[in-house]
């Protein structure tokens, strides 16, 4: 017989797979897009290549995941996405674990995790495969936070030395963990009760070193062996007022990243925050919750990449709202908290349950919706390969290819090709007009007709 403890543990998870799997289950078929074809391109060029990424990151230990993804998978995406899908469930049920442990209630635990789990602001990082480092990030990140509370509070030196490798593993994952030292601190002081001395300083500097060494390692390998340009450094800008104000969008912005329209709910959060500070008797709780917000930010602020009102569906601010979302979920968890223990107990379960579905069902619409976007964006690409892999079953190696009507940008559609074909020595026609044929270089030119039902018939033609 399960203890009541055990039960409301299995009852949250159950909850939490639930939700993950009704909110994201029906876009498992969601085709690749943009950068996902890179990922495979570099399986197909070898080691070197997958571990360098795509754009020579060393994110070691997410890039290290494209081997088993496609070897297992393929061409599949089924996968790919189940894999991402999973990552999400898997974090909001950690989270639970490490609320718990942070702030010793159950509920409000349960509420955070259940909250985040159906959370639409941070989605793309779910949906956009190539994006798949993001919640592996936050999966090592509150992991290595769950082993540095139980060093904390048990002493044990086994526990600081599985938090540091947990840690390791997160920033190879994704450089935005390196917001951890400022949560450790946010932990200590709030919820630890420490004071700001150089006792505190001193507990941050395992990861910092590590932060430290990635940084350089970086640098030497990219720029001194591999001769390579980072895309890290060639996307980053310094943003002052985007770094301190962009993190707050968390709290209303939709998955799409357009502000249009958002002016009652920009008021809205900027009512709730104050209000949470007042009204909730735990103030360290907010506080934490807001200062995880801002400092899961700082990393991601510097990344040009991260726009409002996007061009291409890519580069919403979404994904890189993962991380800060955790810390709406708290917010919002604790709000609701503190609301039912000013009513009835009978009329606070209620207020519990209602409010609750509300904002579930809220954000089950916008995911509808953005994986609808998602989904329509990879449509063309599979499309056009279908197609043409029926007309064409290989291409010789080093072919030259210009697409008319092409079902997406031509750098995108080269990727595609070289996946599909398992050839990485395919070249773009840059200029057709100018192209001169060479010996051993066999030219193609390949001509979409697509009709309004997103239906291509092609032809495809070699350049003598």
């Amino acid at each position: 017989m399960l203890s009541l403890e055990r039960r409301y543990v299995l009852v949250t998870i159950t909850i939490i797979i639930g939700i993950t799997a009704l909110f994201y289950g029906r876009f498992l078929d969601n085709y690749f897009v943009y950068d996902d074809f890179a990922i495979m391109e570099h399986v197909i060029r070898g080691p070197a290549a997958v571990l360098q990424g795509y754009n020579y990151i060393l994110r070691l230990v997410a890039n290290a995941l494209h081997w088993p993804l496609y070897y297992g998978f393929g061409l599949n995406p089924l996968g790919y996405n189940l894999f991402c899908i999973a990552l999400n469930a898997l974090n909001a049920i950690t989270l639970f674990f490490l609320v718990r442990m942070l702030f010793g209630s159950q509920f409000f635990a349960a509420l955070t995790a259940i909250l985040f789990a159906g959370s639409s602001v941070g989605c793309d990082a779910i949906f956009w495969k190539a994006a798949y480092a993001t919640p592996l990030n936050l999966a090592f990140y509150l992991f290595t936070l769950i082993a540095y509370l139980r060093f904390r509070r048990e002493g044990q030196s086994r526990y600081l030395v599985l938090s540091i490798v947990l840690f390791v593993l997160a920033i190879l994952s994704k450089e935005e963990a390196a917001s951890l030292p400022f949560v450790i601190i946010l932990i200590e002081l709030l919820v630890l009760r420490s004071r700001f001395d150089l006792n505190l300083i001193r507990k941050t500097i395992p990861y910092g070193l590590v932060i430290i060494l990635y940084i350089l390692a970086n640098y030497i390998l990219i720029y001194h062996i591999f001769k390579g340009q980072s895309e890290l450094v060639k996307h980053s800008s310094f943003r002052p007022m985007h770094t301190l104000i962009s993190s707050w969008t968390a709290f209303f912005i939709p998955p799409q990243g357009r502000l249009d329209g958002q002016l009652p709910a920009m008021v809205i959060t900027g009512l709730v925050i104050p209000a949470a500070l007042i009204f909730t008797k735990d103030r360290r709780l907010i506080l934490f919750a807001i200062g995880w917000i801002f400092v899961t930010f700082l990393p991601q602020s510097l990344s040009s990449l991260s726009q409002f009102e996007p061009k291409y569906i890519f580069n919403s601010i979404s994904r890189h709202l993962y991380l800060p979302s955790v810390g709406v979920s708290m917010v919002i968890a604790a709000i609701i908290v503190q609301l039912q223990d000013r009513l009835q107990p009978f009329i606070g379960r209620i207020f519990v349950v209602l409010g609750v579905v509300a904002l579930l069902y809220f954000n089950y619409g916008r995911i509808q919706t953005r994986g609808s976007e998602w989904a329509a964006d990879g449509r063309p690409a599979k499309t056009f390969l279908a197609a043409l892999g029926k007309v064409m079953k290989s291409f010789p190696d080093n072919s030259h290819f210009y697409v008319e009507n092409a079902p997406t940008g031509r750098a995108y559609v080269l990727l595609a090709m070289r996946a599909f074909y398992q050839n990485p020595t395919f070249i773009w026609i840059a200029e057709p007009d100018r192209y001169t044929i060479k010996p051993n270089e066999p030219a193609f030119l390949i001509r979409c007709f697509w009709d309004i039902q997103e239906n291509v018939w092609l032809t495809v033609d070699r350049l003598d």
